[in-house]
This record gives structure tokens, C-alpha cells and sequence, in this order.
């Protein structure tokens, strides 16, 4: 009898407590906005990445084994597929200039803990002497005021990715590589505004399936810098308008 009590106890905490689907078929949902490539859904699972532009309508996605990034748009029908570390984003890194120095090389050091949407997060700033050099270089007119005077970075700490995972999502922001999932990234010009080149606003951890291959009939182009050309190219057409006969 005392046999039996034991097992409805035990079945009745399994009922309680919620089912826990192996890791390999989640998938973390991050919705994040860029200051340079606006809204982006972020999905990560153990296998892959897909990347969907809520604001260009492009989709990049990159998967074991190979990890070659795919980037393409549904609408211009064009696509590129390159080896990962010949991936850099939609746009050239010299579109990050005005800030005075590309993000993936600013000195940013490891200061401590927060948490961003809910993630566990390690926090990195740009050091003393970093701000210092900033200032001193605007006083003697040798910088702009749009240039970077101190900056934090946020990468998640609990929520372990493939490296190839975390390479892609920091390529496609300019950012750095440190080892974990880039949450938020945020800097202060010499002008003293604030700006927001990376912010996540919301997680959700769900058994979901990813797609993650790309159409098939896309006409291939070079880079992933070409494929989002050629969106934009379509909308500047959409936009002109024919005479009225």
C-alpha cells in the first residue's frame, strides 16, 4: 500500500512540473532592434541560425556542418552563399567609420554581470585611458563628435551557442566576437548623445522548428552586401511613380 501511495505521489509531481524537450530541438527566439539594420528575429538552435530582417525583408541563415552563410530575399529573388569567414554583414564596414573606429576593434574589457531580456549577460566596457584618448584627441579638433567616447557591450553568459552560431550574429551587427551571443551594445559620442547600435527586447525559449535553407531559383550573387542592393533597388522602384497620360 505504502508502495502504491509512492507512485501516484511521484506522478502526480510529474504532472505538475512542465516537459523538458532535449536541447537539440529548441530554439531560443530573440527579437532585437539594430540602430544600423533596424528589426531582426533571431532564432539559435544547437544547429544553426536564421536571421529574419523585419525591415529589409532578407533572411540569412548558416547551419551545421558546413556553416556557410546563405543571405537572401524572397522578393528580388537574388542570393549569396559564402564560407563564414568571408562574412561580413549586408553593409561594407565602412559605414561604421563615422563612429571613428569599427566596433570589432574597440578595446573592450570585461567589467561584470547584468541581465538583458531575461539572459544572464557579461558586460564589457572601454576602459579609462580608452575615453581619456577620445577626449583629448576632440579638444585638439583631431576627432569628430560623432566618434565613440565610451562604449558597453552585452553578450550573453548562461546560454551556450556553437561558436560558428555566435561568429555569424556578431558579423552581421560589425560587432566583436567574445565568446557569447551579442544581447546589446550601446555607445556615447564626443558629442555626448547616447546611441543604441544593438538592443535586445525580448527571448522566448520554444520546441520549434527553424528553417533554415533557402529557396530554391534564386539568382547568385557575390556578397550578402549585393543581395541587400539589390532589395533596396527593388523599393526604389516600387516608389516611382508613371506619368499620368
Amino acid at each position: 500500500m505504502k508502495n502504491f501511495c509512492l507512485i501516484l505521489a511521484v506522478l502526480a509531481l510529474c504532472l505538475l512540473c512542465p516537459a523538458r524537450v532535449p536541447a537539440a530541438d529548441r530554439s531560443l527566439r530573440l527579437s532585437q532592434t539594430s540602430g544600423v539594420l533596424g528589426d531582426q528575429e533571431v532564432s539559435i538552435r544547437a544547429d544553426g541560425i536564421r536571421i529574419d530582417d523585419k525591415t529589409t525583408g532578407l533572411v540569412t541563415v548558416s547551419r551545421a556542418p558546413e556553416w556557410r552563410v546563405r543571405v537572401f530575399d524572397t522578393k528580388s529573388r537574388t542570393g549569396c552563399n559564402v564560407p563564414l569567414e568571408k562574412f561580413t554583414g549586408y553593409l561594407p564596414a565602412s559605414e561604421y567609420d563615422a563612429t571613428g573606429s569599427r566596433w570589432t576593434a574597440l578595446p573592450l574589457e570585461k567589467t561584470g554581470t547584468t541581465t538583458v531580456a531575461g539572459l544572464s549577460a557579461t558586460t564589457y566596457l572601454t576602459p579609462q585611458s580608452f575615453t581619456d584618448k577620445q577626449q583629448k584627441d576632440f579638444e585638439r579638433e583631431f576627432a569628430d563628435s560623432r566618434f565613440i567616447r565610451s562604449a558597453q557591450l552585452c553578450i550573453a553568459s548562461d546560454f551556450k551557442a556553437p561558436p560558428q552560431v555566435i561568429s555569424v550574429l556578431s558579423r552581421f551587427y560589425g560587432l566583436p566576437d567574445k565568446g557569447g551571443i551579442p544581447l546589446q551594445f550601446k555607445y556615447n559620442d564626443l558629442g555626448g548623445y547616447l546611441h543604441v547600435g544593438l538592443i535586445t527586447t525580448s527571448r522566448a525559449d520554444l520546441p520549434a522548428a527553424i528553417d533554415l535553407e533557402s529557396p530554391p531559383g534564386l539568382k547568385e550573387v557575390a556578397s550578402a552586401s549585393a543581395v541587400f542592393n539589390n532589395s533596396q533597388a527593388m523599393k526604389t522602384k516600387k516608389k516611382v511613380r508613371r506619368p499620368l497620360l
